[in-house]
């Protein structure tokens, strides 16, 4: 679950509430978390996808001078 939470009232049958409850202690989640994942899969909510980043490139040409390991040792 993300940081950012609302508080919110539901209205819910007694003996369904008590079901989810003993469902997710079944399940070692607590109510709160059993509720959003059942509301987000009914929902179909995806998380954000990051953007993919693309870097531009540019054609230098070709180098005038190669550069060799054994230049670096003269």
């Amino acid at each position: 679950m993300n940081g950012k939470m609302v508080r919110t009232t539901v209205y819910l049958p007694k003996d369904f509430v008590e079901a989810v409850k003993l469902e997710a202690m079944s399940r070692k989640m607590t109510l709160t978390s059993m509720m959003y994942e059942g509301l987000k899969k009914e929902i179909r909510i995806e998380p954000k996808r990051k953007k993919r980043m693309v870097f531009k490139t540019y054609d230098l040409g070709n180098p005038k001078y190669v550069f060799r390991r054994a230049d670096a040792y003269e």
